[in-house]
């Protein structure tokens, strides 16, 4: 059995709520949200990668809504408990089987939560001016896994979600593309690569490791190739599922 804490999650959402409202305001109070979060999490969550209990938070939906549950208890949304039968099926909180209308029916009802939490995620993502920032705070979401909670949320999704979804891949595929841009003007075009150095531009892992060597006589350069790296393994694996 899977218990969420109702008190908790109440706390939980009408706190999203507020910080997705405050974080809209201005670029300054998107700023002092995104630094709030973080030392909140590493004071009282005794987190280790920041952002996480809002990643949990996201899980904890999923779970709900998966079980066919209310999902949150705030505004229709709240945490449902798991059990599990003598089979291993799973069974609603009153031990009826979990149907696919009653799973759609708790997306549903999560919706608005959902879309208050993605619009915040991508404000705190977003806000900074500096490229290597922005990666950075999205990269502590991707690590935990957000990417397989999206896909989930994608097929139940209203239009309002899909879109704080959309906006999310696209920031970071247009941030990865300014990252390839910083990264081959800091170490040349690959146009300027001569066949005498023993480089092969049809070659990918010349090429590939051309750019390490180079990289790796430049830290900010080395820095900023291994986070291109992170990113597009990300985008690749985002278009994949």
């Amino acid at each position: 059995m899977v218990v969420g804490s109702h008190d908790d999650d109440q706390l939980l959402a009408r706190t999203m709520r507020l910080l997705s409202a405050i974080s809209l305001i201005s670029s300054r109070g998107a700023e002092l949200v995104r630094l709030s979060i973080e030392g909140a999490g590493v004071k009282l969550h005794k987190e280790r990668v920041p952002f996480t209990f809002i990643v949990n938070l996201l899980e904890r939906i999923r779970k709900g809504c998966d079980s066919g549950g209310d999902v949150m208890g705030v505004g229709g949304v709240g945490i449902g408990i798991v059990v599990s039968d003598s089979d291993g099926g799973m069974l609603g909180s009153g031990g009826v089987g979990v149907g696919d209308e009653d799973v759609a029916a708790a997306y549903e009802r999560s919706n608005e939560i959902l879309v208050q939490c993605f619009s915040l995620i991508n404000t705190i993502v977003n806000c900074p001016e500096d490229l290597e920032d922005r990666i950075t705070i999205r990269q502590y979401f991707l690590q935990q896994g957000i990417e397989d909670l999206m896909k989930v949320f994608r097929e139940h999704g209203d239009e309002a979600l899909i879109a704080q979804l959309d906006v999310f891949e696209e920031e970071m595929q247009e941030d990865a593309a300014q990252q390839r841009m910083w990264t081959s003007s800091q170490l040349g075009s690959t146009s300027e690569f001569q066949e005498g150095e023993g480089v092969s531009r049809n070659d990918p892992v010349q090429m590939f490791q051309h750019l390490h060597d180079s990289a790796s006589k430049l830290p900010d350069a080395f820095n900023s190739l291994l986070t291109v790296l992170q990113t597009l393994t990300a985008i690749t694996s985002a278009t994949e599922g």
